[in-house]
This record gives structure tokens, C-alpha cells and sequence, in this order.
């Protein structure tokens, strides 16, 4: 049985704009790229793309420390968010991402890629999103780890199948 034309235009009209909005809700390494070692922050040995916000994925409303300082600085990493400290864990964000010069710039290797540390979350705080409203509780840091994220890649081929499936939804 055909579907009418129309009711298969707005079926994949609907199909293409969530899955679209999913892949770079629940993806956007964007602003991984514009921090030193943005794919490599962990807390609590997990995982944290969304290293401004308070949850593990980003996406979410709130921010954590780190995520607030990050805005009000333009989204850039300058030598001001670099001297930092924005979970108030004693160290630097610099020291936390592998800058502790202050000298890194999107493209660069940071002058340290292992024990990275979370620059907005306390390692061992488990009640970091009870804290945060909007960005604005004291919370912060991570034992960092020599794992690499591969989230970037991840993302691209989760948005490829999902305009492929869309394309080809459109065509039947």
C-alpha cells in the first residue's frame, strides 16, 4: 500500500528534523575542539564531552562552573579562564586541561595529554547536578585518564545514517 505523497513529505520531513536535532543535541564536539583536551575529560573515571555542562552527555540546561566561565568568556580559552579556578579545587583550569602555561590554542597539543582533570566538577562529588542551577553552584574535578573519546567520530557516522535513512525515506 502507497502512502500519500503528502503524509510521506511530512514523515520525512519530521524524520530528518529529529534526527537532526538528536545527532547534534546529543553530539556537539564543537566545543570540545576550543578548550585544551576537551575529548579527554573524565570524572569520576567516566567520561565528560560535555565538559561545561552537568551532565556527562552536555545538552542539558544547566552548567557547571567551568561551563559559566567558559560563556561569560566568549566561548574561547583565554589566558583570564586559563588562571582560573573554576570549581575551586586548588588547581587552575589550565593545570586540569593540560595547559598550566596558559599558552595553548585551538590545533596545538597541550603541553599535558594524561591526568587530565575536570575543570568544572570535584572528583568524588556525586551531587553535582543537585548543586547547579544554571551554572551557578561550587562544584568540580575529575581524575583524569589516558583515554581518548572518540566522540567526534562517533557523531559524524550517527549524522550520516540518519540523513542516509532520511534520503532514502524520501524516495519511497
Amino acid at each position: 500500500m502507497m502512502l500519500p505523497r503528502t503524509l510521506t513529505s511530512v514523515a520525512t520531513i519530521g524524520f530528518l528534523s529529529l534526527s537532526t536535532t538528536l545527532s547534534l543535541v546529543s553530539c556537539n564536539p564543537v566545543y570540545q575542539f576550543l578548550i585544551p583536551n576537551g575529548d579527554n575529560v573524565f570524572h569520576n573515571g567516566e567520561p565528560w564531552p560535555g565538559v561545561g555542562h552537568t551532565v556527562p552527555q552536555g545538552g542539558s540546561p544547566t552548567f557547571n562552573p567551568f561551563g559559566t566561565d567558559f560563556r561569560a568568556a566568549d566561548k574561547k580559552w583565554t589566558v583570564e579562564l586559563c588562571q582560573m579556578d573554576s570549581d575551586g579545587d586548588g588547581l587552575t583550569n589550565g593545570e586540569e586541561l593540560g595547559d598550566p602555561d596558559c599558552v595553548w590554542t585551538p590545533g596545538d597539543v597541550p603541553t599535558r595529554t594524561t591526568n587530565i582533570t575536570h575543570p568544572g566538577l570535584v572528583e568524588g562529588d556525586e551531587d553535582e547536578d543537585e548543586d547547579a542551577v544554571d551554572g551557578s553552584s561550587e562544584t568540580a574535578t575529575s581524575a583524569g585518564t589516558e583515554q581518548q573519546l572518540q566522540l567526534p567520530s562517533f557523531c559524524l557516522v550517527v549524522h550520516f545514517v540518519c540523513m542516509m535513512v532520511s534520503a532514502v525515506w524520501g524516495l519511497v
